[in-house]
This record gives C-alpha cells, sequence and structure tokens, in this order.
C-alpha cells in the first residue's frame, strides 16, 4: 500500500532533518489538496467556485497514522508504528485542478536547527536507492 499523495510530499523533507538528529516531537499540518485528488466521482467543480470544502472526510486521520507507518518498523511481518510524533491534521479541499501544498509546522525535540542546517540537510540528504546507487545498477533489476 502507498501513502496518500500529500503525506508523500512531506515526509522525505522531515526524514533528512531526522536522519541527521534532529528529532521530531510535534507536527501540525495542513493540506490544500486540489480538485483531482477526490477522484471521480469527486465533488463537482461548481462545489469550488469562489469555495473551499473545509474537510475531507477520512483525510485527517489517515495524515495523521500514515507517517507513524511511514517511520515505523518492520518487527516480524508486521509494520510497527512510530507513535513518538505527535500529528495534528486539517486536510481541505481547494478550487484547483492538480496538486496539493501541504504546510508543515515541525516541533523539535531538543536541538533545533537553523534555518540554514535545514536546507544544508536537504541538499546533502540521499535516499537509501541513491545511496546504493540503485539508478546506476538498475539493469540488474530488470528494470528499464
Amino acid at each position: 500500500m502507498k501513502p496518500n499523495c500529500s503525506v508523500q510530499s512531506y515526509m522525505i523533507p522531515l526524514h533528512a532533518l531526522m536522519v541527521k538528529g534532529y528529532k521530531i516531537k510535534r507536527l501540525i499540518l495542513t493540506t490544500l489538496q486540489a480538485l483531482s485528488g477526490a477522484g471521480y466521482p469527486g465533488p463537482s467543480a461548481f462545489d469550488l467556485v469562489d469555495n473551499i470544502i473545509p474537510l475531507i472526510k477520512g483525510e485527517e486521520e489517515k495524515s495523521e497514522i500514515e507517517p507513524q507507518k511511514i517511520f515505523g518498523s518492520i518487527q516480524g511481518e508486521k509494520i510497527v508504528n512510530d507513535t513518538s510524533i505527535a500529528i495534528s491534521a486539517h486536510c481541505t479541499r481547494v478550487p484547483a485542478l492538480d496538486g496539493h501544498t501541504a504546510c508543515v509546522s515541525v516541533e523539535f525535540e531538543g536541538k533545533k536547527p537553523s534555518a540554514e542546517e535545514i536546507l544544508e540537510c536537504w541538499k546533502n540528504y540521499h535516499s537509501v536507492p541513491k545511496s546504493l546507487d540503485f539508478l546506476q545498477h538498475r539493469s540488474s533489476y530488470n528494470l528499464q
């Protein structure tokens, strides 16, 4: 199961900070999700003319639980959620055709990085596949 589309947008920047030792205590986030994210048959575009839909049923719960799975661990055959980060989410449907925006406020536990340190973490972050030079060796995985 892949994570919710809006959750995916901020997991990598948060992970980059976490691997550098900045422990995250709390996230307060608001997603502004485009009409296309509702799928078919979602709300009519006419419902969003000069308007927003301030609650997307089920999205807030997913946005609070899915990061716990992503940052969790595999123990045996189960995913054990990481519940160390308190998450409060608010999800709104907005009058845009495509794309989502996430406004994420982060409270750190212990040392708080400066803006320069955050940018440096993001600039130098390498995911596991990139660290393993996955793309260079993709032919051995029969991926084209």
